[in-house]
């Protein structure tokens, strides 16, 4: 599993570019002297996770690809959790929402030290592996909460053949690159909860903003809400705020309803979230129901509230759209379906954006 494509809670995680990284991001945890934690916190403030399919009765070796931050031995080590981890005997063992968790330290061993990226699995000590782990289910979820500050984490491996005395690769200043092989994009947290109401259109869905109207025809995004950003017509510009938090954005004024969708194009070498979503406050949470992410790199990745689907690349010229038709959320990048979406719809919505970067722009935003 590739770190990048985790849903992030809370504010001591991050997604950070690298190039040195599976994907080109790590997710990482700065180091802000914070002693180091006796043990995992049920409910903790922040944290990441990551969705994935196990077989039932098996036994899995647990590795993640980290690295210290300044090869510091204080700055290598994390609590891993799961959503239906056993013991060989089927007793819930690591769990999350328990303090029970299993560590991965990236020093192999008191004394050994850290350099750059290094493989280590949940057993400390020269030649030392941890406990093998099982599931109760298929659909599962890895959760990853700080033990030590000043960790970066790109890849995880849940191995039982290929890697299940093995390393995947070196435990200090590795290059290995994994082949992502994730099987599921369920994510079993992080979803949105709506309230099922009527509108005065007749149309069943989530409570809209308030005097929001259904479009009849082709019409500009009337940007409403707006926080640290500028609407100039049917464009939207980030003007202020922090310049790499997710503090600007705005919604439209205007429902999307089923037989609709909205286009639009975004400038390049830039960070933002563009979507339709159920959020009619002024937050500029990225959690969107249905949205594309786009990277500063030319990199676009499709995420639905927050969960990975796929990605791609594009330029400033591209024109994106997200449709609903009954159901059904389709993307659309210069007219060619990119991806269909598995989570049904529950109209109306209504076009949402989350913007980082200052100057990260939405233009030519048409509900159609």
């Amino acid at each position: 599993m590739y770190a990048k494509r985790a849903t992030i809670v809370g504010s001591a995680w991050s997604a950070v570019n690298d190039t040195t990284a599976a994907g080109g991001v790590r997710i990482a945890n700065p180091d802000a002297g914070a002693a180091k934690l006796a043990s995992a916190s049920a409910s903790p403030a922040s944290y990441f996770e990551l969705p994935f399919t196990a077989e039932t009765g098996r036994a899995y070796r647990l590795w993640i690809r980290g690295k210290a931050q300044n090869d510091s031995w204080q700055n290598d080590s994390t609590f891993v959790q799961f959503s239906g981890s056993v013991d060989a005997s089927g007793a819930a063992q690591f769990r999350m929402g328990t303090t029970s968790a299993t560590v991965v330290s990236i020093e192999e061993g008191s004394g050994l030290g850290v350099a750059g990226w290094g493989w280590q699995d949940n057993g400390y000590g020269v030649g030392v592996l941890g406990p093998v782990i099982y599931f109760n289910g298929t659909d599962q979820t890895l959760r990853v909460q700080v033990r030590e500050d000043g960790l970066s984490i790109d890849q995880i491996v849940l191995s039982p053949v290929q890697y299940a005395t093995t390393a995947p690769g070196a435990g200090k200043n590795d290059a290995t690159i994994l082949t992502e092989t994730l099987t599921s994009t369920t994510s079993t947290t992080g979803t949105t909860s709506t309230t099922s109401t009527t509108d005065t259109t007749g149309a069943t869905g989530a409570t809209g903003a308030t005097g929001a109207t259904s479009p009849t025809a082709s019409s500009d995004v009337v940007w409403t809400n707006t926080m640290n950003a500028i609407a100039t017509g049917s464009s939207l510009q980030k003007n202020a705020g922090c310049g790499s938090c997710f503090d600007a954005g705005a919604l439209s004024g205007q429902q999307v309803t089923s037989g609709t969708g909205v286009s639009f194009s975004v400038a390049a070498g830039q960070r933002l979230f563009v979507g339709l979503g159920h959020d009619t406050t002024a937050s500029t949470s990225y959690a969107i129901d249905y949205a594309l992410s786009f990277w500063q790199s030319g990199a676009f990745e499709i995420r639905e509230n927050n969960v990975y689907r796929t990605e791609g690349t594009y330029s400033a010229s591209d024109v994106f759209r997200i449709s609903v038709n009954g159901t059904t959320v389709a993307y659309y990048k210069n007219g060619t379906v990119i991806y269909t979406s598995k989570v049904a719809a529950l109209v109306p919505l209504f076009v949402d954006t989350s913007m980082s970067t200052i100057g990260a722009a939405v233009s030519g935003a048409i509900i159609k």
